[in-house]
């Protein structure tokens, strides 16, 4: 918003002919306030009403140009508060702007000077400013910092200058602070850096001395040896008071300082922070190999520090539970403690990077959990042909880790210090195991075995000659693993319990069982008597059968002829005659096998 000035004076601005974009909602409500106040107004000429208690700390001024009050300051280096409450003028009719109240001021020494409002109640309301000086527009503003007004203007010694406080539009209406400055600001304070990548971090305190309101810093840089450039300038209302610089050269040590400026220029740079050298970021971090380190077990430590996109240089100092190695060399970029070893448990880890001259130091942490060691056990093959009740087998079995084994066993066996008992007939299930230890993790091996029912021999002696007629003969056998034994004949006999009865002449066949238990191979053995005849035992040899059969025991005794008595009467009822052999006689031959027949 431009208008014509005096000649050799700053150029003014003129009134806007809308609102702007930013405030057009707000500023609409004030128009409509306008048009109400304007129409109590007569001819829109000034009308002054009495001021509102509230606002009686600032002073008002006078209604038009020509009834402007002095400025009500020592000098053009102080403020005061205004306000223009009570006063209901529209644009044009005393100044460019609405509702100006005026003030007057005659400089004794031609000056340059900055002047701003700042809103004081209410708060963020539109001020404005302009300056006239023999009926003419010099110069004004409207929105310079916010909506806050602010201008500079070069005043003529012995001129007097009408300056006044208005609003943007006829509701713009309140109190502010009228700050004057002929000065630049003194310079900012408590300039701090630190350095980044290739870059800093440059922060301040505002200056001691305002100087009106400062518009603007720049921070300076120069690096070690070169020339001093403004590597920032921040503006803003107000302006921030830190940055981040950028485009500086790693390694490379940097001085920086900072100017505040207002309209009339800048100050003094502020005292230099110097020795900031830009570096390039590390990381470190930490690993172990294997990952997972195991109790005893040697364990490597590796450090990695990368810088740039790519490994670093120079040396790590490493902590591991509480030991350290001190300036391991990194070799591209990772830094090794090889052959570490430690009980299980949590072991910590550090490492400091301590940087280079072109890459900043950094450090890592963390820790590792050391487990048990594994371990197997070795456990020696069970024999075959296992039965029950058979000689006990000494188990035989180891770790790998030297730690002592012990067995248990389920089924047809148990365990008696370190030696299988075969207690049963069928699956044998043995284990041999390592419980481990605080260092050590447990193992064991299982076998499983059939043991097998055990063999028997049955003892059954020769029969006597037997007689037809006689009474009865007991009959005497014996298992060789004790279990008792039972008779059975055919023939010309029978058996009941132990005791043999003949019943007539002829053949006949005596057997013998032992057994009746599960974890027993049955014994049989048959048998005959006969005149002249030994009995014969048929043996089975064999003690162990195949796993799972019951085999059984057998012993039988040749078939021999029942002789009758030597009163008994021969073939059609005549007495044999002496001497003829018995195989010969036609009734009770007995084949060579001792088998009579009829």
């Amino acid at each position: 918003m431009t208008a014509h000035g005096s000649p050799g004076l700053s150029t003014p601005s003129a009134p806007a002919t809308g609102p702007r974009p930013a405030t057009v909602r707000r500023r609409a409500a004030e128009r409509w306030r306008a048009v109400v106040a304007l129409a109590v107004s007569v001819l829109a000429l000034v009308s002054v009403a009495p001021l509102p208690a509230s606002a009686t700390a600032a002073t008002p001024g006078g209604a038009d140009r020509g009834s402007a009050v002095p400025l009500p300051v020592p000098d053009l280096d102080s403020s005061f508060a205004a306000t223009n409450e009570g006063v209901f003028t529209g644009a044009g009719s005393t100044g460019v702007w609405n509702n100006i109240t005026w003030f007057t001021y005659t400089p004794a020494q031609s000056v340059r000077v900055f002047i701003r409002a700042t809103s004081i109640s209410p708060s963020g309301w539109d001020n404005t400013l302009e300056v006239w000086t023999g009926g003419s527009l010099v110069t004004n503003n409207d929105d310079f910092y916010g909506l806050d007004a602010s201008l500079t203007v070069n005043l003529q010694a012995g001129t007097t200058y009408q300056i006044g406080m208005g609003g943007y539009s006829g509701g713009s209406r309140g109190s502010a602070t009228l700050t004057f400055a002929t000065r630049v600001p003194s310079p900012p304070l408590a300039v701090q850096a630190a350095f980044g990548d290739a870059s800093a971090d440059v922060s301040w305190s505002a200056p001691a001395d305002m100087a009106g309101g400062v518009t603007s810093y720049t921070v300076l840089c120069t690096p070690e040896g070169g020339a001093e450039t403004e590597c920032a300038t921040l503006g803003g209302t107000p302006p921030q008071r830190s940055t981040h610089v950028t485009g500086l050269t790693n390694g490379v040590s940097y001085t920086f300082r900072v100017t505040a400026s207002n309209v009339i220029g800048p100050s003094d740079p502020s005292e230099p922070v110097t020795s900031i050298v830009p570096k390039a970021a590390s990381t470190t971090t930490l690993s172990t190999d294997p990952a997972t380190p195991v109790s005893g077990q040697p364990y490597d430590v590796h450090v990695t520090v990368e810088a740039d996109g790519g490994p670093a240089t120079g040396t790590v100092d490493v902590t591991i539970g509480g030991v350290v190695h001190a300036g391991v060399v990194l070799v591209d970029g990772v830094a090794t403690v090889t052959g570490r070893t430690d009980p299980v448990g949590t072991v910590t880890l550090a490492a400091t990077y301590a940087g280079s001259s072109t890459i900043d130091g950094s450090s890592g942490s963390g820790s590792v959990t050391v487990a048990r060691r594994p371990q197997t056990v070795t456990f020696d093959a069970l024999p075959a042909g296992l039965a029950y009740e058979g000689t006990p087998v000494v188990l035989q079995a180891s770790a790998s880790s030297g730690l002592p084994v012990t067995f248990v066993a389920s089924g047809a066996c148990t365990v008696t210090d370190g030696s299988l008992q075969l207690s049963g007939v069928g699956p044998c299930e043995v284990t041999a195991s390592q419980a481990g230890d605080a260092q050590t993790e447990p193992a064991q091996a299982t076998q499983t075995v059939d043991v097998a029912r055990r063999g028997q021999v049955v003892t059954f002696g020769a029969l006597p000659t037997l007689v037809y007629g006689q009474g009865a003969l007991t009959l005497v056998a014996s298992s060789s693993v004790g279990l008792p034994v039972t008779f059975s004949a055919t023939g010309a006999c029978t058996v009941t319990g132990t005791q043999l009865e003949r019943h007539g002449r002829g053949a006949l066949h005596g057997d013998r069982h032992a057994g009746g238990r599960r974890a027993h191979g049955a014994g049989h053995v048959g048998g005959a008597d006969g005149v002249g005849r030994e009995a014969v035992a048929v043996r089975d040899d064999r003690a162990v059968g195949r796993a799972g059969l019951r085999r059984p025991a057998v012993h039988r005794q040749r078939a021999v002829a029942v002789r009758p008595a030597r009163h008994a009467v021969g073939h059609r009822g005549v007495p044999p005659r002496r001497g003829r052999p018995a195989h010969r006689r036609r009734h009770g031959a007995v084949r060579r096998d001792g088998v009579g027949r009829r």
